[in-house]
């Protein structure tokens, strides 16, 4: 998009937004979005307007006894790590030796595993902002840390909406199977297994 082209989009989003109005982003599939785009070019109507149009009438319809909403189906709860598992975990942390690691740094990876594993205990969905308030820390380094174990398979890191009203974000989740997954990525960063009795499959 050229930069006057973003400006009258700016523009006109400016004016057709007020006061009363909220923005939201939708996701569909791309079958459905032909059809949106063919239906918006015959009613001469802009996208971002006749989806709300759409949700609206949808809503009033409901309201009215018209139609009935059907509840999504729950995603199922994710598995963590069993306290054993967690242990096992906090012991392959400590006896692994990746490349550029130090002492320091594998401390505090076991640091963020079991505090990761404490919040979820507690029912809360912990990311690097909320883990970094916890500690006092700054959030880039949770982060950098998270990204790390990610790679190694320790950590899955799920975008999640409206984590706080009207703030998403990346909850820290442990993998179940993060100790064989991380005595993989060892296998593979310096050709051997964390301890003999991890061999890889």
């Amino acid at each position: 998009m050229t930069s006057k082209y973003l400006e009258q989009h700016r523009r006109w989003w400016a004016q057709t937004l007020g006061s009363e109005l909220a923005e939201a982003r939708v996701v569909m599939p791309k079958e459905h979005y032909a059809k949106l785009v063919r239906i918006a070019t015959d009613l001469e109507e802009r996208i971002p307007i006749l989806l709300g149009k759409l949700i609206v009438d949808y809503f009033e319809a409901v309201e009215s006894g018209q139609m009935e909403i059907k509840p999504p189906i729950p995603k199922a709860t994710r598995k963590m790590p069993d306290q054993s598992q967690l242990e096992q975990l906090c012991q392959l942390l400590s006896w692994s030796r990746f490349p550029d690691d130090t002492g320091a740094s594998r401390f505090r990876q076991i640091a963020l595993v079991t505090t990761l594993a404490h919040e979820h205990a507690q029912g809360r969905k912990p990311t690097a902002s909320s883990v970094g308030r916890i500690i006092d820390s700054h959030v880039s380094q949770i982060d950098l840390m998270a990204r790390a174990l990610e790679e190694r398979g320790v950590i899955d890191r799920v975008h999640t909406p409206n984590i706080r009203p009207g703030v998403s974000g990346k909850v820290l989740y442990l993998n179940p199977d993060a100790a064989n997954a991380l005595n993989k990525s060892h296998v593979r960063a310096i050709g051997s297994s964390i301890v003999p009795v991890l061999e890889p499959e």
